[in-house]
């Protein structure tokens, strides 16, 4: 089977020589003799001294109601505050996904034994700090542009799909030279 990513224009594509279907797949038998799963009960965080939200501005002030955008601005919000008298300073970040591209924490970003700092998820779902772009599946799209497909072998033209990464606000800088893979 070969597999492999073709670079087009601004898209980025995968074609692959051989499509599976799930009908195909059979499921594997279930495991005996485990423990039963429990669903962890959640407690939203209400009394962090900062929250990070996707919906948040990093002119916010870091609160509940007027969160910051970015982890990024919430660490340097907490190297920022007087840690005299405090037993700890706790960052809640909301649910979502966050692109992290110069998030460094240095020795003191820890607090002290006094006053630790403690960055969690605040409770209200899952957060992801993602060092890349998530593409997701549903923006891959078959190939119809006619000036790409004719670029393409016929074998490949029914098999390659493409996501525009303009469309994520990419750039050539940002993804660099591509090259083809086959495998």
């Amino acid at each position: 089977m070969k597999r492999g990513f073709i670079y087009v224009g601004s898209f980025y594509c995968f074609y692959h020589s051989h499509l599976y279907h799930l009908a195909h797949i059979q499921p594997a038998a279930a495991p005996t003799g485990l423990s039963e799963f429990t669903e962890k009960e959640h407690k939203l965080v209400e009394d962090a001294d900062f929250y990070v939200s996707v919906n948040g501005s990093d002119e916010n002030d870091g609160s509940f109601e007027k969160p910051f955008a970015t982890v990024e601005k919430a660490r340097d919000a907490v190297r920022a505050l007087d840690k005299t008298g405090r037993n700890g300073i706790t960052v809640a970040v909301k649910a979502g996904e966050y692109r992290i591209s110069s998030l460094k924490f240095l020795k003191e970003d820890s607090g002290t034994k006094e006053c630790p700092v403690t960055y969690c998820a605040c409770g209200d779902g899952e957060v992801i700090l993602n060092g890349g772009i998530t593409i997701r599946p549903d923006n891959f799209k078959k190939v119809e542009d006619k000036a790409i497909l004719s670029r393409l072998s016929e074998e490949a033209k029914d098999k390659v799909i493409c996501a525009d990464l303009k469309e994520y606000g990419l750039t050539a800088d940002d993804w660099g030279k591509m090259y083809a893979i086959i495998r």
